[in-house]
C-alpha cells in the first residue's frame, strides 16, 4: 500500500523503478517474497492461475531471471544484504 513502510516482502522501489515494473508485478513479487504459491497468489489477487503465471512472467523476463530463488537474490542484493550462503554478486 502507498505510504506504508517498507517489509521484507516488499520490492525496493529503485528495482521497480528501474526495470519499469507495474504494480500487478508489485504485487506477483511480493507473493512471491512472502513464500506464496502461484495458486495462492491467484486467489488472493482474484484472478486466474494462469494470468497469475503470465505476470510473472512477465516480472522475471524485465528482471532477467528464470525462478523464485533468484528473485531473493536480487532483491537481497538491491538491499545492500548479503545473498545465501556462497553466493556472489556481479
Amino acid at each position: 500500500p502507498a505510504g506504508a513502510g517498507a517489509s521484507e516482502e516488499d520490492v525496493p522501489e529503485a528495482l521497480a523503478l528501474e526495470k519499469g515494473l507495474t504494480e500487478r508485478e508489485r504485487e506477483m513479487a511480493r507473493g512471491i517474497l512472502a513464500g506464496k504459491s502461484n495458486k495462492e497468489l491467484a486467489y488472493g489477487l482474484g484472478i486466474a492461475e494462469n494470468t497469475a503465471r503470465n505476470h510473472i512472467y512477465n516480472l522475471y523476463r524485465k528482471l532477467g531471471i528464470q525462478k523464485r530463488l533468484d528473485l531473493v537474490v536480487l532483491v537481497r542484493k538491491y538491499r545492500g544484504a548479503p545473498g545465501p550462503s556462497g553466493t556472489s554478486f556481479p
